[in-house]
């Protein structure tokens, strides 16, 4: 017979498996090694590959923030025609976006929200607030590129706007 193992402190190190190697040599490994060990949702979460995602979100919100006021950039010349300020006109530019993207926003952080909390064991601000950046990050370039497009609107190309319309 074998001789009887010894119980021990750590139940981990009794938890392993043995790894042949194309040497012929083993060696013993840990099955499993986060067994027993605690899991922290807020360090996960903030290790998450998020910057990637937020990156592509902020890009696409700059992009069709672009295309929506090109669109309108006659419209927005003939403002400046007519005597509207360039600041004036940034900043009606500015409050419409602002009547649905806010409205946006807090649906999609109220969405994120109970996501974060369905079947979440661990406290869901960590999961929201992963979420959260992302939503913030998009909405932030689509405001500063409709700003930036909206002033990049010349009076002076009135006539070639129409043209190409």
């Amino acid at each position: 017979m074998g001789a009887l193992l010894a119980p021990n402190d750590n139940p981990l190190e009794i938890m392993g498996t043995v790894i042949a190697t194309p040497g012929g040599t083993a060696e013993a490994a840990q099955w499993n090694p986060t067994l027993g060990r605690t899991l922290d949702p807020r360090e996960t979460f903030t290790a998450l590959p998020n910057t990637a995602l937020t990156i592509a979100a902020a890009l696409i919100a700059a992009a069709l923030a672009f295309v929506g006021v090109r669109l309108r950039r006659l419209e927005l010349a003939s403002a400046r025609h007519v005597g509207v300020s360039r600041a004036s006109l940034i900043g009606i530019a500015l409050a419409e976006v602002a009547i649905w993207l806010i409205p946006a926003c807090v649906l999609t952080l109220t969405a994120l929200a109970f996501t974060a909390t369905w079947h979440n064991p661990d406290p869901p601000a960590a999961a929201w607030l992963a979420g959260a950046r992302i939503v913030i990050a998009a909405s932030a370039a689509w405001l500063l590129t409709t700003a930036l497009t909206t002033a990049a609107v010349r009076e002076t190309h009135l006539v070639r706007y129409f043209q190409q319309r």
